[in-house]
């Protein structure tokens, strides 16, 4: 049993190390830049990588700059605990089909965002930021993967359905079936 409570503790180690990295790189990048600055490098990096992504977004530089910056700070934050980021990066996918993002779009966030804390980290990024950020990446990436895939599918179901319903009810029809199968569920008489 020593053997498996030795590697146990290994692994334990690595990913809270792993975890410490992220989120002492990512302090020492929001001590040298504004949340506005260090968004804009995101934006501009982006856009320089992906001009074709800019049709994407519909709001100003500015505010997706800012949320760049909060969508990775929410990451660093979770990279100690894969259920809240399981969880977190689930209903961001989800979300993400509504503005039109695609599967094959994540990881270029990713080459994105490896490029830019290797530029303005300088020579303080190391292998091990690249590691520690790489495999935080990478799981991010499957798991909003994953969830877009399901958004678009549930998404697609949930479009025909209404289409169906649409077809063969008119709206008073519809909304009389609804609040009797709302007022039946609430009074338990499912």
């Amino acid at each position: 049993w020593d053997f498996l409570t030795r590697s146990m503790v290994q692994v334990m180690e690595s990913y809270g190390g792993q975890a410490s990295i992220v989120q002492d790189s990512w302090d020492s990048v929001l001590d040298r830049f504004t949340s506005l600055e260090l968004g804009g490098i995101l934006y501009d990096t982006l856009f320089g990588l992906a001009p074709n992504l800019q049709s994407l977004f519909k709001r100003p530089r500015d505010a997706i700059a800012l949320k760049f910056v909060e969508m990775v700070s929410m990451l660093v934050s979770f990279s100690h605990d894969k259920e809240r980021m399981r969880t977190t990066v689930t209903w961001l996918g989800f979300r993400h089909v509504r503005y039109g993002v695609r599967p094959h779009h994540i990881p270029i966030m990713g080459q994105v965002l490896m490029a830019v804390l290797e530029r303005v980290l300088s020579d303080q990024w190391t292998e091990a930021m690249a590691t520690a950020w790489g495999g935080l990446w990478q799981s991010t990436c499957e798991m909003m993967k994953r969830a877009i895939d399901d958004g678009e599918q549930k998404g697609t179901a949930a479009i025909e359905g209404w289409h169906g319903a649409k077809a063969m009810l008119t709206p008073s029809t519809f909304g009389r079936q609804l609040y009797q199968k709302l007022a039946n569920y609430l009074s338990g008489d499912t």
